[in-house]
């Protein structure tokens, strides 16, 4: 059996429940009517502070850049895998996107659309011996 229990001498009053019954504030409903707190005052004991602001995340994206002929190549780590793109100079379009497990991986899949995947190619090249032929430059933004 329930019974309800006198409140502290806060000045709170019982709230009427959905049933109709009279029941005791919950902890919630007590908080709202309480006396609000400023940063630094005591209350029943807990300070209360003002919340830090929440940090701003900055995200850092990191790659590797290079030129083949009328091609750019661009492999770029985006949440633990490896983005591929390879876009044309001339026309500013991408022609191939894909994805990869590792910056090798995507380094030998860019040069191996590069090679095989336009028909103005140059010689037969391995697309490993391209990739590591190639000048990828680093970068940070």
């Amino acid at each position: 059996m329930r019974v309800a229990l006198p409140l502290p001498e806060t000045g709170l009053k019982s709230a009427e429940s959905p049933t109709g019954s009279k029941d005791e504030m919950s902890f919630h409903a007590a908080i709202l009517d309480a006396p609000i707190a400023c940063p630094g005052m005591i209350l029943r004991g807990v300070i209360a502070r003002p919340r830090a602001a929440a940090p701003t995340l900055i995200q850092i994206r990191r790659g590797y850049r290079a030129r083949w002929h009328n091609l750019d190549l661009s492999v770029e780590v985006d949440s633990g895998q490896w983005t591929v793109r390879v876009q044309d100079v001339t026309r500013s379009w991408p022609m191939h996107t894909a994805h990869r497990s590792s910056g090798d991986a995507a380094r030998v899949a860019a040069a191996e659309f590069a090679l095989f995947g336009v028909s103005e190619t140059i010689g037969w090249e391995k697309p490993e011996t391209l990739a590591k032929t190639l000048e990828w430059h680093e970068y940070w933004q």
